[in-house]
């Protein structure tokens, strides 16, 4: 039985979809039909899919975030208006601010009163900008985790890792790491590639209860 079966999104489930902006998401090694694209048009297509998607779930349209050295917060993007504004995100930042994109999406979330959102958060590499990058994003999820978990509803917050093109070392161990040493209260990070993730539906269900 698939996710898809056992598990439907409903009108006020809400996802916001964070596309990395970081200057290697130029790189050309994501795959698209068969060709090669570079990382940030193949997050876009992605991006542009899942927003079509949640048009019939969140008729104000869905949450986009360009993070890297910030956060761009786009607001409440139609489906007619997907593709001009992810187009309008360049891959050219210096850093990669993995933990302001969780905690502006967290903010968003409690904001929303959404019973349950799921957070994709396509990047290509390991957080980077500050000191102890890697653990401030470890400390961020582990304070969201214990929020989560005194709800009442663990299964109201999630993140979804999604990876661009070919991982590099150091985003793999900060992965593994996540997996094996974050310590949080419940689990609420899942990880995959970008070719690992389905429909919207399918993806929805998987980071909520994978």
């Amino acid at each position: 039985m698939s996710d898809s079966d056992q598990y439907e999104l409903n009108e006020g489930d809400e996802f916001i979809f964070a596309i990395d902006k970081s200057g290697s998401m130029q790189a050309s090694d994501a795959q698209l039909e068969g060709k090669q694209v570079s990382r940030i048009v193949r997050a876009k297509v992605k991006g542009t899919e899942y927003i079509r998607a949640g048009a019939k779930y969140d008729k104000t349209g869905p949450t986009l975030l360009a993070f890297g050295s910030d956060v761009v917060v786009y607001e409440n993007v139609s489906e007619d208006k997907a593709e001009a504004i992810l187009g309008k995100i360049q891959a050219h930042d210096s850093a990669t601010r993995t933990d302001l994109a969780i905690q502006k999406a967290w903010e968003l979330h409690q904001a929303s009163g959404s019973k349950q959102t799921v957070l994709f958060l396509l990047t290509d590499g390991e957080p980077t900008g500050i000191p102890n990058a890697q653990e401030v994003v470890k400390e961020t999820i582990r304070g969201i985790a214990s929020k989560v978990k005194a709800s009442g509803n663990e299964h109201s917050f999630a993140i979804s890792f999604v990876t661009v093109g070919v991982p590099n070392e150091g985003l793999k161990a900060f992965l593994t790491d996540l997996d094996d040493n974050l310590g949080a209260e419940i689990d609420i990070v899942d990880v995959k590639a970008i070719e690992e993730i389905g429909s919207l539906e399918q993806a929805f269900a998987g980071a909520l209860h994978d």
